[in-house]
């Protein structure tokens, strides 16, 4: 969603300082692109929260897990995570509009009309509503989940590696190595994800709350959060990184899908002495 319906209209407008059109295809874009890029952030955050407490649940609480950790519980969670996402970023359906500018080129001393251009920018009725919006986007969309996701995955961590059920693992062992361990090796992954996201988020979240009550909007500010939004951006090609080196089943299922099956014969001898053949699909790891 990112790269297809949002990036292409936005990098065009942070280098042209220009909105792509004008009139009602362009207002719709402006429009549209705002908010599909604001929902595919809120979205993935949410889920990483959703991810953490489930987690959570079955580690911790897992008296309460049966209950809650179901395919419906599934499908009620990643609802909830949409129509969350979508209700929270209406505001840009209705605030984003397309404003017109009139373009000036200078010539030896004198200023020529060039046309005119389009921005696309927030129109709030008041000061106050950006405010409050930013502070609402910051406070309850980032840093609320960012620690709640703190908080389950130290107390996951207290319960794994701090403080284990030592009881458990003397009274049985195997059990211990064929459950509790992979349980290890996947919040280890999950706790990277949810790190790489809150530090590469981080910039962009603090500083558009900075600036809109700071306001200090000079001639870089476009430039400044074009950065730190690519900075943010490159989440997106972090978290298949992480996975690739973390995570052994992720390894594992690649390599079977890149790999390549092969037919070999091979001669099986019978207790009659007799020789059979019979053909075996070996699949093996070539690229």
């Amino acid at each position: 969603m990112i790269a297809s319906l949002n990036m292409p209209f936005h990098l065009h407008f942070i280098v042209m300082n220009e909105w792509l059109t004008g009139g009602k295809t362009g207002e719709f874009l402006c429009k549209f692109t705002t908010y599909i890029q604001g929902i595919t952030i809120v979205s993935s955050i949410l889920t990483l929260l959703v991810i953490a407490i489930d987690r959570y649940i079955v580690i911790c609480s897992h008296k309460i897990a049966g209950k809650l950790h179901t395919k419906k519980a599934a499908y009620i969670y990643l609802a909830v995570v949409w129509v969350i996402s979508l209700c929270a970023l209406s505001p840009h359906l209705v605030f984003q509009c397309l404003d017109t500018r009139v373009k000036v080129r200078k010539f030896k001393s004198f200023l020529i009309l060039d046309g005119f251009g389009y921005l696309c920018v927030e129109f709030y009725p008041n000061d106050y509503g950006s405010k409050l919006y930013t502070a609402f986007t910051y406070g309850f969309l980032y840093i609320l989940p960012v620690a709640i996701m703190a908080y389950t995955y130290g107390r996951i961590a207290h319960r794994l590696w701090i403080h284990p059920p030592i009881g458990d693992i003397l009274e049985n062992p195997l059990h211990h190595q064929r459950v509790v361990l992979p349980k290890e090796k996947i919040i280890k992954v999950m706790i990277v994800v949810f790190l790489a996201f809150t530090i590469l988020w981080l910039p962009f979240f603090t500083f558009s709350l900075y600036a809109e009550f700071a306001e200090t909007k000079d001639a870089t500010f476009r430039i400044k959060m074009a950065v730190l939004k690519l900075i943010g951006y490159s989440n997106c090609c972090v978290n298949p990184i992480i996975y690739t080196f973390l995570n052994k089943n992720f390894q594992r299922e690649v390599l079977q899908l890149f790999c390549k099956n092969r037919v070999t014969k091979i001669r099986v001898q019978t207790t009659a002495g007799s020789t059979n053949t019979r053909t075996e699909m070996i699949r093996k790891s070539k690229f």
